[in-house]
């Protein structure tokens, strides 16, 4: 469960929610698919950062298959544009930009994410999220009731688990909590900015800042046994 342990803005009403649940719960699901995105642009960035131990056809099946699973995923959610990750076309697409355009992890991440979310929705990032963020702020309300972690503010989180930082349209998911022999404790994240059409994801150790859009937070407890993890945030609005 999460604990906020200082400066969090209160839930949206459960009234005000009952009120616009129809448009909220479209809300939610486009964060959830959104999320799913930047997960799997991780993931196919993994992949090719292991290329070369691997076989170009061995790359390619598990590329493949990525999609694949995020394919289903999206359109159990109800989002048909998940289909088009199936076509051949795009796979085709998709691996020469591996292969040719990506030359660091971070730079892959971002290109595979706008690449895919256009390919989904239809549009680039930023302009799909931006409507997302504006219908947000006119209805006053957040998807999935996201506490608002202040600036200089902590917070304990649990895998699967979100929340908004600084502003409704910066979210930050903690994904997992693990132990790895040679690093100790790690926290594996995501964040979406959806003001900004930009997002990223990776692992981080105890102490170590990481980066979200235009700020930072820092994991100052990892408890791997009890699988939480605790925050220091100085993202602001």
């Amino acid at each position: 469960m999460k604990t906020i342990l200082a400066g969090v803005l209160p839930h949206v009403s459960a009234l005000a929610l009952l009120a616009t649940s129809a448009s909220a719960q479209d809300l939610d699901i486009q964060r959830d698919a959104t999320l799913l995105i930047v997960e799997t642009a991780e993931r196919i960035c993994g992949i090719t950062d292991d290329g070369g131990s691997s076989s170009e056809l061995n790359v390619e099946g598990k590329t493949d298959a990525t999609l694949g699973v995020l394919s289903r995923r999206l359109l159990n959610l109800g989002i048909e544009g998940g289909a088009n990750l199936e076509e051949r076309s795009y796979k085709n697409v998709l691996r020469e930009q591996l292969a040719d355009e990506l030359k660091d992890s971070r730079q892959c991440r971002q290109i595979i994410f706008d690449q895919m979310f256009a390919k989904v929705f239809g549009a680039a990032p930023r302009e799909v999220l931006q409507d997302q963020t504006d219908e947000i702020l006119a209805g006053g309300r957040l998807p999935h009731q996201l506490d608002i972690i202040g600036p200089n503010q902590m917070f304990q989180a649990n895998p699967g688990e979100s929340v908004a930082l600084g502003r409704v349209s910066r979210i930050f998911s903690l994904n997992n909590v693990q132990r790895n022999a040679n690093l100790g404790p790690l926290v594996h994240y995501s964040w979406v900015d959806m003001a900004a059409g930009t997002s990223d994801g990776g692992y981080a150790r105890q102490a170590q800042p990481i980066e979200v859009a235009d700020c930072a937070m820092t994991p100052y407890r990892i408890d791997v046994e009890e699988q939480t993890a605790s925050f220091f945030n100085t993202c602001g609005p």
